[in-house]
């Protein structure tokens, strides 16, 4: 995780970031001091990262890692928004960021509904596109889900296999 100024890539040639072998642009965005990250690792452990605690590195820096180990997703959030939560089950939810504790870079992160796979952005979408197995989407209206704290689990969305949501 990183994070630069603006500033530097108003005018770049070349390479916009620099990654170790292995490693994945995950999500980039532009915040203010007074927003979050909110990264889900891969272990189902949820971070809310206060922005103002990452130190501003070059464009040529290779990010730091967190103590949750390898990462799923991450996002910029204020407390403001919602995220959509959905599980391995199809079982999925809405959640205030409000409800994630805020952490530091050292934390192992905060527990979330069982086997999450997937959170996405929900403050300003009207439904979520799930893709299928048989390759047909699914989708998810946003009016449908119920408003649930972080730990709690969420209501059936589909009986088909979802391999990524968007």
């Amino acid at each position: 995780m990183k994070m630069s100024l603006a500033a530097e890539y108003r005018a770049f040639k070349g390479k916009m970031l620099k990654l170790k072998d292995g490693d994945e642009l995950l999500a980039m965005g532009f915040a203010d001091l007074k927003d979050y990250v909110l990264v889900l690792a891969q272990n189902g452990f949820m971070v809310k990262l206060p922005i103002k605690e990452l130190n501003s590195s070059s464009k040529n820096t290779i990010g730091s890692l967190l103590s949750v180990g390898p990462l799923k997703s991450a996002m910029i959030v204020t407390n403001r928004d919602v995220v959509f939560m959905s599980d391995e089950d199809n079982k999925a939810k809405l959640t205030s960021v409000e409800d994630f504790s805020e952490n530091s870079r050292l934390s192992k992160g905060q527990q979330v509904m069982d086997k999450v796979a997937y959170v996405l952005l929900a403050t300003s979408r009207e439904s979520f596109i799930g893709i299928a197995k048989t390759g047909k989407s699914v989708l998810i209206a946003k009016d449908k889900l119920a408003t649930k704290s972080k730990t709690a689990g969420g209501v059936s969305t589909t009986k088909k296999i979802i391999l990524k949501m968007v």
